[in-house]
């Protein structure tokens, strides 16, 4: 993620220039997936975290980006009967172990 998405993008900006809202806009033009954008915001935090530990940032501006993050399809729950079949083969299988 780092070398395909952020550096190409964040390689000549200095972190002091880095603004939520350009992380916002930046994010939302990528190609890939909801669940892959989230996981290239979530490495970013962390490297400016890391700044700011190391004292290289007084704040991280990723911490404000927000991201949509509603699912389109409510998942299906699993019925008490499906629950229960599930879990009698797990104990199948962990008698096995």
């Amino acid at each position: 993620m780092l070398k395909k998405w952020i550096q190409p993008k964040w390689k000549d900006t200095r972190l002091s220039e880095v603004r939520p809202l350009m992380v916002e806009k930046w994010l939302k033009s990528l190609p890939p997936a909801r669940k892959t954008k989230k996981n290239v915001r979530n490495l970013m935090h962390v490297l400016f975290e890391c700044s700011r530990r190391w004292e290289l940032v007084s704040q991280n501006p990723v911490e404000l980006v927000r991201q949509k993050g509603r699912r389109r399809k409510t998942p299906r729950r699993l019925t008490t009967d499906e629950l229960r079949g599930l879990l009698a083969q797990l104990d199948h299988h962990a008698a096995r172990w």
